[in-house]
This record gives structure tokens, sequence and C-alpha cells, in this order.
């Protein structure tokens, strides 16, 4: 798989950047609020296939970059949910820049509560795989905003959310759909991975990565005590091993 293209734009925006994914250019306004795309992020989009017409459903949004590049491969309808009110700006704002916001939903609330019953022929989530109790810390020492801590909070093994996602998703995709899903290779990784095989059909890793320390999120890098020193040195030395799967139902 190509690098993704992409630098800082500040004549448009201090905080603005242009990605270049599947040949298509994007525009990305980020915010220290919301979780900010970077190298693990940008390996789920190149790996995402949709087709003309699809509906496509971003659980765990943040700042809209999946939605938003749905919409450019053709989505007819391609919804984004978060909990996060900053994060439902932002979208908004990112689809509005990047000329999709009639093909485009942003609704806040918790996974697919906000959608109803629709369904989709496609899922996306690169959802939040921190153990909760690594996180705690940093928020004592007041090192973490409350929108990151939701941003990176995987629940207390950094596995439950995940897992929930997808037992979700088996209920909102049409028969043959698919859901694509990054997965971090640490703390329990194969019991999500597991959990893909228990709720779908066909489950397959379609591309792997080690992601450098330095190519990963500043929402990661900036923000908590569980980065910074417990795996600093396991993280220079090795990078992130990361994987893309797809499960079919």
């Amino acid at each position: 798989m190509r690098d993704v293209d992409y630098h800082v734009l500040n004549s448009y925006h201090p905080n603005m950047k242009s990605v270049v994914i599947q040949s298509h250019p994007l525009l990305i306004r980020e915010t220290p609020s919301a979780f900010q795309p970077a190298r693990p992020s940008f390996i789920l989009a190149e790996n995402i296939r949709i087709k003309s017409g699809y509906r496509v459903c971003d659980v765990g949004t943040g700042c809209g970059l999946y939605a938003i590049l749905a919409a450019k491969l053709g989505a007819q309808l391609s919804c984004g949910t978060d909990v996060l009110k900053d994060c439902i700006k932002i979208s908004r704002q990112n689809a509005y820049l990047n000329q999709v916001s009639k093909n485009c939903i942003f609704k806040q609330g918790n996974l697919f509560e906000p959608i109803g019953i629709t369904q989709f022929d496609v899922v996306i989530s690169n959802p939040p795989q921190t153990p909760r109790t690594y996180l705690k810390n940093s928020v004592r020492k007041n090192k973490l905003s409350y929108n990151i801590y939701v941003a990176l909070d995987g629940g207390d093994n950094g596995i439950d959310l995940p897992i929930k996602i997808i037992s979700e998703s088996s209920d909102y995709l049409i028969k043959g759909g698919r859901l694509y899903m990054l997965i971090l290779k640490w703390h329990r990784w194969k019991d999500v991975v597991i959990a893909l095989h228990n709720e779908f059909s066909t489950v397959e890793e379609i591309y792997s990565e080690s992601v450098p320390y330095n190519n990963l999120s500043p929402s990661f890098l900036n923000n908590t005590d569980f980065y910074q020193n417990r795996f600093s040195s396991q993280l220079l030395k090795d990078g992130l091993n990361v994987g893309v799967y797809k499960a079919i139902k």
C-alpha cells in the first residue's frame, strides 16, 4: 500500500490538513478537542472499499474522515456518529469543506443509538482501544482532557468498546454487508479478533503495518502517561502493530 500524501496547509488554517486517500484529495480541519487522525487512521482509510450507492456508517467518527471519504467514493448516504459534540461540529465543517454535506449526516450519540433502524452496506470503525486504568492516571494529573479521554477509552480492558461495536454492527448491516475495523495489536487484541469471528461469517485481515512512534496521533502522544512512559521504550523501538480487518455478515 502506498503512503498517504498529506501536509499542513497553513494558508487555509493552522490546523488544516490536505490528505490524498484513494486518489481523492480531502481537506481535514483538526481540533485538539477531537481525535486527530494520523498514520493508523489513514491506513484504515486506504483499505475500505465503497461502491456507488452504498449506505455507510462511520461509528465514532471523530473529525469525520471515513464518512467524508465514503461520500467521495460514491456512497448514497454516509452517516457518522460520535458521543462528543465537538466531533459532530468539526465533522460537519469538514463535510462542507469537501463539498459532500448533501451526502453526509452526523449525529451525536453512543455508537448506533442516534441512527434508528437504518441498515448499512458498510460500517467503518477505528475504535478507542486504550485500557481505562491507564487513562485514569493522566486524568488525576490533569494531563488529559475529557474529550480525549473519551476518544481513547476502550473500556476497562481496552477491548470492551471494540467488542460492543462488533456486536451491534451485525444488527445494522444488511446480509453480505461489511465491517471494516482497525485493530491495535496490543493488550488482548486477539480477543477482539475472536469477537469478529463469533459475529460474522467471514473475517480477514486485509492489511497490517508497524507504525513508527512519531507517526501516531498527537491525541495519543501528547496527552497520556500511558503512551509517554509505560510503552514509550517499546513503541520507540518496535512501533505499534496495527491491522485492518474486514468482516462480512
